[in-house]
């Protein structure tokens, strides 16, 4: 895997270059702003076992600039969020919680082939980012994120394509308490070669290899992986998609084999659109473990008027060490949200939701949770040209 590793890191630092590379040649820009103004109230932010009310406001912006011709598509997005809470759940006072990042990817179509490429950057506060990871959120405390990816996919039948990405992601923590938080590198790379069937029927064949390279001692952590999807229209509105697949994973004392799966229904209806997803997939965790997560949810989406919609949804995360040794894995998390949404104008929207939220810190203890009122303001003005 040492090799592997080294390839990937260098498709990591070839995506970020051939994307600041495509920034040389653009003649024009197309720019989209995004603002958004949230007020919230929450009575266990951490959800941590002794709540406390805290309230919350966050101004963000999320800038999309995009170029793109007949040959592909750039685009760069900055975005930075300023939060402020009158206490995070677990400090007495004030706290602040900043998140700010970068996004590049690119996309160059050939007649038979399509290359993406794409990196990211990203500074975020453990309130928001580590409730279905590590679930030990604190509002002095960030995680930093890096990430390079690289995909190349090309058709060389009318059904058949073959598809290639690897993925290189470093994550790392800063601030108070730090330590309790080791990171990960983890890179990746797949093979997959799909196959259409028919209009309503296509199965794919999925090659995985990854490896965590954990701070931890004796944590690293080596993944391969077989599987099969199916993804079939079982009618104009329904899509059906699926897929299992056997892993083998090496760990420092020894190897063990497990399951991955997923199991995915979409259902439109004249008035909405309702998804219901199951799948059970290995991830790396913050905590410097690979964790099994079994991850479960339904939306359900509905236009009450031309100007107005609904939508309910509920996720469930489980979460436990696929290795020999013992992670302080959050076990279980678990929420369910209701929301109202309303179009002001071309430009304007407002919305409010509620939800409840469970989870559970270590195996064995009892399930904390919080209740959060979210009302949110978002402002997008029509894109517009740059001229450079």
């Amino acid at each position: 895997m040492a090799p592997t590793r080294s390839a990937l890191r260098l498709a990591a630092s070839c995506a970020l270059g051939v994307a600041a590379i495509a920034t040389t040649d653009a003649a024009e820009w197309s720019a989209a702003p995004v603002f958004n103004w949230i007020v919230d109230q929450d009575s266990n932010r951490t959800l941590a076992e002794r709540s406390r009310t805290s309230q919350g406001g966050t101004m963000r912006l999320d800038l999309n600039l995009i170029r793109a011709d007949e040959t592909g598509q750039f685009s760069l997005r900055p975005y930075f969020a300023l939060r402020r809470f009158t206490q995070d759940g677990a400090q007495g006072g004030a706290q602040d919680a900043d998140d700010f990042g970068l996004d590049l990817s690119s996309v160059w179509l050939g007649e038979r082939s399509q290359l993406t490429a794409g990196a990211s950057y990203a500074v975020e506060s453990t309130l928001t980012s580590e409730l279905t990871d590590t679930g030990i959120s604190s509002g002095d405390l960030h995680r930093r994120t890096r990430i390079g990816q690289l995909g190349w996919e090309w058709r060389h039948a009318e059904d058949r394509a073959f598809q290639l990405q690897a993925s290189y992601a470093n994550v790392d923590y800063q601030g108070l308490r730090a330590e309790r938080r080791l990171g990960y590198e983890y890179p990746s790379l797949s093979l997959e070669e799909h196959f259409t069937l028919s209009p309503l029927t296509s199965v794919s064949i999925t090659v995985l290899a990854a490896e965590l390279i954990s701070p931890l001692e004796f944590a690293d952590a080596r993944n391969q992986s077989l599987s099969v999807g199916l993804e079939r229209a079982l009618s104009e509105q329904t899509l059906l998609h699926t897929s299992l697949g056997i892993s083998r994973r090496e760990f420092q004392f020894g190897q063990d084999h497990g399951f991955v799966w997923e199991a995915d229904v979409t259902r439109a209806f004249e008035a909405g659109k309702l998804n219901v997803f199951y799948r059970r997939q290995l991830v790396p965790s913050g905590l410097g473990f690979l964790v099994e997560r079994d991850e479960a949810g339904v939306t359900f989406n509905h236009p009450l008027s031309e100007l107005s919609s609904a939508a309910l949804a509920a996720r469930s995360f489980r979460n436990d060490s696929a290795q020999f040794t013992s992670s302080d894995e959050r076990r279980r998390f678990e929420e369910i949200s209701a929301g109202l949404y309303w179009h002001l104008n071309e430009t304007a929207s407002i919305g409010f939701s509620v939800a409840e939220r469970r989870a559970q810190q270590v195996q064995g203890a009892d399930l904390t949770n919080g209740f959060r009122v979210v009302a949110t303001l978002t402002w997008a003005p029509r894109k517009y040209s740059i001229s450079r």
